[in-house]
């Protein structure tokens, strides 16, 4: 007797429920709660700085240089008189442009890196077979060869994927 494998939507909503209860148990979890609250609220300041910031954070605006913490400006002042917490609150805008741009440039060099170190192990074990029916020493001509390709697999690899992800970004 042969098994059957479950159809395709019997899957899918099997994959629905697992995906849910995933999601519950994590929405239980106070450090990921308060984890999504604080990406949230940098999320926010960086959508809407003009809300958030107290006070303008790139024109002086005359209070006292040097500052310390107070309730009026709760990160104090800096040696221009600007409010501290509006200068941090309206470069969450750029971290965050940033962070974005630091994950895709990481995931397109694990990806390139990933892909030349697969190139160099076919390489690798194809060369010296093909010298060795050749009747060439593997040892010493091999090696030319092997670094000539994961050189150029590498390089366009990581071009090829760069130009991709800009092309699509």
């Amino acid at each position: 007797m042969s098994t059957l494998a479950a159809p395709p939507v019997e899957a899918r909503r099997e994959a629905r429920v697992a995906r849910s209860e995933r999601i519950r148990l994590l929405a239980r979890s106070p450090l990921v709660v308060f984890g999504a609250i604080v990406v949230a609220f940098w999320v926010f300041c960086a959508l809407f700085p003009g809300v958030v910031c107290p006070y303008d954070p790139i024109f002086d605006n005359n209070f006292v240089p040097s500052q310390p913490p107070s309730w009026a400006h709760p990160f104090g002042t800096d040696t221009n008189g600007r409010d501290v917490l509006s200068r941090v609150l309206a470069g969450s805008r750029a971290i965050l442009q940033i962070s974005i741009l630091a994950t895709l440039l990481a995931t397109v060099l694990g990806i390139a890196l990933v892909v030349n170190f697969l190139m160099a192990a076919l390489v690798g074990s194809l060369i010296p077979l093909v010298l060795r029916a050749l009747r060439a020493d593997p040892a010493v001509a091999s090696s030319v060869f092997v670094t000539a390709c994961t050189d150029m697999c590498g390089f366009f690899s990581f071009l090829g994927l760069l130009s991709i992800g800009l092309r699509y970004f």
